[in-house]
């Protein structure tokens, strides 16, 4: 198996080990991958540096399986992240899920051998360059099933990343009112693009006075918050009392932040983590199949697998600003 592994700071290695399907897994043979944020701070060593293969994103081929598996050679298939094992306590057992790419190896590589309940058929119609976002949608739907909301309430999205852009898609999908901020006018037109109407500069206009116009001064019922560059206090502040905040997203490496903890008291917000779409993946698959999420534009640039190093280079230089994925295509495809 060839894969590239991150071993240091702007150190990206190509590798060569040998690997054996186990019965029961699907080997897989990748045509697509995904760079993320937490790639790129692994390879700039903003995040402790492991060795690790990068990327929590693919779609790929069938290239062996079990005849009972109900998988056959060149099945075009979509790769869930999750991996998913029962740990067991003195009281109960728990559910630790760790994340291809972050916690393991990921897909940056030319084959991988994946447990069968990690890998989904795809329907024709979706291309390569729409797969790879399928598990930002799950993990997008796994957040809003933790709001108890109603049509019309108001979801403040606090930053237009990939992520932050599709929740606002599902936002619209599920009748709610996404307000989304950034501070790069070229985000928010994008997501103006896509439908969201209420987007707001953080850096130009003035929160207060427009979030309260927007809502009527009752403020968001429900704030989703993904640690990027926005601070915490964004999602506290413009919160309604009694509301729900979200901490999401897969950017592990932003290890802490401020909070005013009199402010979530006195309001009596309650503060959720979410850093999964473990249950939501087929879902995933059907949103983006029947276009309730649209990538058309989230992807920046594609590079060939052998130019993996020029991949890093390029997203090391501009992820600061960047909401564009940045994919990594077998030259087989």
């Amino acid at each position: 198996m060839k894969s590239w592994k991150i071993e240091g700071p702007h150190e990206l290695n190509f590798v060569e080990t040998k690997s054996k399907r186990a019965a029961g897994q699907i080997r897989v043979k990748i045509s697509t991958c995904a760079l993320s944020e937490t790639d790129i701070a692994f390879y700039n060593g903003t995040n402790n540096i492991r060795n690790i293969v990068p990327s929590h994103s693919a779609v790929g081929y069938v290239s062996e399986a079990d005849e009972d598996s109900g998988f056959k050679m060149g099945m075009r298939v979509v790769l869930s992240p999750y991996i998913d094992s029962a740990v067991e306590n003195e009281e109960k057992a728990q559910r630790k899920i760790k994340i291809m790419g972050l916690d393991t190896d990921g897909f940056l590589c030319d084959f991988v051998n994946m447990p069968a309940r990690n890998v989904y058929s795809l329907p024709e119609g979706i291309k390569d360059s729409e797969a790879v976002f399928i598990d930002y949608i799950a993990l997008a739907n796994q957040v809003l099933e933790n709001f108890d909301f109603e049509k019309g309430d108001f979801l403040l999205v606090i930053g237009a990343s990939t992520f932050g852009l599709v929740i606002s898609q599902l936002a619209l999908y599920y009748q709610l009112v996404p307000i989304l901020v950034d501070g790069y006018d070229d985000r928010l037109k994008l997501a103006e693009e896509l439908g969201v109407y209420y987007t707001i500069n953080s850096r130009k206009e003035n929160l207060d006075s427009v979030i309260c116009e927007i809502t009527g001064g009752r403020l968001a019922d429900y704030t989703v918050f993904e640690p990027r560059e926005l601070p915490f206090s964004l999602a506290y502040n413009y919160t309604r009392e009694g509301g729900v905040i979200v901490i999401s997203g897969y950017n592990n490496h932003v290890l802490s932040f401020d909070a005013n903890i009199d402010t979530v008291f006195s309001k009596q917000l309650t503060i959720k983590g979410v850093n999964n779409g473990i249950d939501e993946i087929s879902s995933a698959i059907n949103f983006l199949a029947n276009n309730v999420v649209v990538t058309d534009n989230l992807v920046a640039e594609v590079f060939d697998f052998d130019d993996s190093q020029k991949a890093f280079e390029f997203c090391s230089q501009k992820h600061d600003r960047s909401y564009g994925k940045v994919l990594i295509k077998s030259k087989q495809f």
